[in-house]
């Protein structure tokens, strides 16, 4: 088995890569990463964002792309295996704005040789919509729900071939994902603020 670090590219609507966001994953799979290794890969990335809802911020129109590297690697690390897939249909209107995120965290509690802090990651997922929203500004319960089962979709897709783990810089070791985490706080994530289209201002009187 080798580790293999995925980079997904989620598409901003604005057409500009400055403001597209991206997922880090990690996974151990097999050594070589044939075509069919790499479509395995894309296929369960796909089943894990299909079952979430993106609003107009996200563009529908361009497919995702992602990248597979072999992790860790010397430089220049050049990936092994580049694809692209599209998880969504139309985008729904009401959109959150682009920087508002839902965290997804995961978590190792069993190899104890490794400090708990090296054992923990999380995936931050953009361009939602005020579906997701509580009357009271959280994130709802089913949203949970709909992140799981998305999870689960990936798991089975990968088919025992590959499985989710976590890659410790500071330690160079990796682990296995044991426990998933969502809480109901939102969280932000810093992209490139976008230009005004209208403005408002009030005079001292």
């Amino acid at each position: 088995m080798a580790l293999h670090k995925i980079q997904v590219v989620i598409p901003s609507s604005t057409q500009d890569p400055a403001d597209d966001a991206s997922n880090t994953w990690f996974f151990e799979g097999p050594n070589d990463v044939s075509e069919a290794v790499g479509a395995t890969y894309g296929t369960a990335l796909q089943e894990f964002y299909k079952g979430l809802s993106f609003g107009t911020t996200h563009s529908a129109d361009r497919n995702w792309t992602f990248k597979i590297y072999a992790w860790p690697g010397v430089k220049p690390n050049y990936p092994v295996y580049e694809g692209e897939f599209n998880p969504t249909g139309a985008t729904l209107n009401d959109p959150l704005p682009p920087t508002v995120t839902m965290v997804l965290s995961f978590f190792n509690d069993t190899v104890t040789q490794l400090p708990r802090g090296r054992r923990r990651g999380r995936i931050y997922i953009p361009f939602l919509t005020h579906g997701y929203v509580t009357t009271t500004g959280e994130i709802t319960v089913a949203t949970s729900t709909q992140v799981f089962n998305g999870l689960g979709n990936m798991r089975t897709a990968l088919a025992g071939q590959a499985f989710h783990c976590i890659w410790s810089q500071a330690a160079g070791a990796q682990c296995a994902v044991q426990r998933y985490r969502m809480d109901n706080s939102w969280d932000t994530i810093r992209r490139r603020k976008r230009v005004a289209t209208q403005s408002w201002e009030s005079l001292v009187p």
